[in-house]
């Protein structure tokens, strides 16, 4: 297996590396960029997701423990995973299938990790104001 492929990022939490004998492939877990809580994701791309938008998660964190949350367009689940912790329920929409898999094992793996609540619903679908196809 030729590693040079992947990048590594220096300072990051790496929280998990398995290699799969049967895929050949390396997964790698980091730690979102969240001071408040430990959360874990899959994607190296989103680890640093609440330093580039700030704003975002300031947002978040006046939610209250009442709330439901929709994130559509959830990507890869970073905010629906902060959500979490500040609402009640969380209803993530992702209609991309790659990033909905991601999604859906970041979820998994912050459950099994008793890091968030099982209160993320997902769904791969496309949110749309219109009933027909264009």
């Amino acid at each position: 297996m030729d590693l040079r492929k992947y990048k590594f990022y220096k300072g990051m939490n790496i929280v998990k590396n398995k290699l799969s004998s049967v895929g050949k492939h390396l997964e790698i877990w980091g730690r979102l960029d969240y001071e408040k809580y430990v959360l874990v994701m899959f994607n190296a791309n989103r680890w640093r997701s609440c330093r580039k938008e700030p704003k975002t998660v300031e947002w978040i964190e006046t939610f209250s423990p009442s709330d439901i949350s929709y994130d559509i367009g959830a990507c890869v689940g970073s905010y629906s995973l902060l959500m979490s912790k500040y609402c009640k329920e969380v209803f993530a929409f992702e209609p991309a299938s790659f990033n909905f898999n991601i999604l859906s094992k970041n979820i998994l793996e912050n459950l099994n990790r008793k890091l968030t609540l099982n209160n993320i619903h997902q769904f791969n679908v496309a949110i749309s104001d219109s009933t027909c196809l264009p």
